[in-house]
């Protein structure tokens, strides 16, 4: 089982959603997954390797035995993720590893339970999604680009920030030292 953190007009909502349920959520739209199973087959992984956060529950297994198609955008995504080499290790030893081993590799960015990944998300829920979704793809694209074409794209990034009405709800709200309350919209 997935729990997905959605971006929607109320906010990141979590919620438990199987792989066939994934339909009308675009990338864009999911945050963050947390894999609450005690095991997840490989083709399962690749589905959900687009998210820029992943989670799972510590006693969660990854099985990399795999007789299936394999699904070449996720893999795209798991190997931008962790590498070619470990994908490569992973596809040809095909050897389960536990949710630590996962978590030293890069696989998923930490090991949490159920209820500390919906602290984690309500925490984030908090912050201005316009800035985190802004910050996603700045590192998405920074891997791909040369130090001055990432500088230039970090610093159009910034101006979108800085424009935004997140910018201004957040700086009055520290000069009045209140809680700020941001748009709940992607949209930059």
């Amino acid at each position: 089982m997935f729990n997905f953190s959605i971006n929607s007009s109320e906010g990141l909502v979590v919620k438990p959603i199987e792989l066939d349920q994934l339909t009308g959520i675009t990338e864009k739209d999911v945050l963050a997954v947390f894999i609450n199973s005690e095991s997840i087959k490989f083709e399962e992984l690749l589905s959900v390797t687009f998210a820029p956060l992943i989670f799972a529950s510590p006693t969660t297994t990854f099985r990399f035995t795999t007789d299936e198609p394999i699904d070449t955008t996720g893999l795209y995504h798991l190997t931008r993720r962790i590498g070619t080499a470990r994908v490569m290790e992973l596809m040809l030893l095909q050897q389960d590893i536990s949710s630590q081993q996962a978590l030293s590799l890069g696989l998923v960015n930490d090991t949490l339970t159920l209820q500390e990944f919906k602290q984690k998300m309500a925490d984030i829920d908090n912050l201005s999604f316009t800035a985190i979704r802004l910050a996603i793809d700045v590192a998405e694209r920074a891997s791909r680009l040369s130090k001055e074409q990432a500088e230039t794209i970090e610093k159009y990034a910034f101006a979108l920030r800085f424009s935004h009405p997140d910018q201004r709800e957040g700086m009055s709200a520290f000069i009045n030292k209140r809680t700020p309350v941001f748009h709940k919209s992607s949209t930059p």
